[in-house]
């Protein structure tokens, strides 16, 4: 994601038609574990900058699936953004999301 406004930006929500509920998460170390939490807040993307998601780093969790994701197909996503409001997504479904989702 990329913020190319000039002032910064919160991802403060996002839902999808896939999952009951969508949940933005961050990893965290706790001690020597590295953890998984949810950002309550949002995730800021500072003006002009970029924010990668995925696995391992900041991404989205999306808890009771409405069906499997399919290897190969499209998801839609609609991200909330505290200043560019909503945006809708549409994303493909890579091999290691496909295996998640079981």
């Amino acid at each position: 994601m990329t913020n190319a406004g000039e002032t910064d930006d919160t991802l403060i929500y996002a839902s999808s038609t896939i999952a009951g509920d969508t949940q933005i998460h961050g990893m965290a170390m706790e001690g020597d574990v590295m953890r998984m939490r949810e950002l309550p807040d949002g995730l800021i993307i500072s003006a002009g900058e970029s924010i990668t998601l995925q696995p391992g780093g900041f991404h989205l969790m999306f808890t009771n699936l409405n069906q499997p994701l399919v290897e190969g197909e499209a998801v839609s996503i609609t991200p909330t953004f505290e200043r560019a409001g909503q945006i809708d997504v549409i994303l493909p479904v890579d091999g290691s999301d496909a295996k998640m989702s079981h």
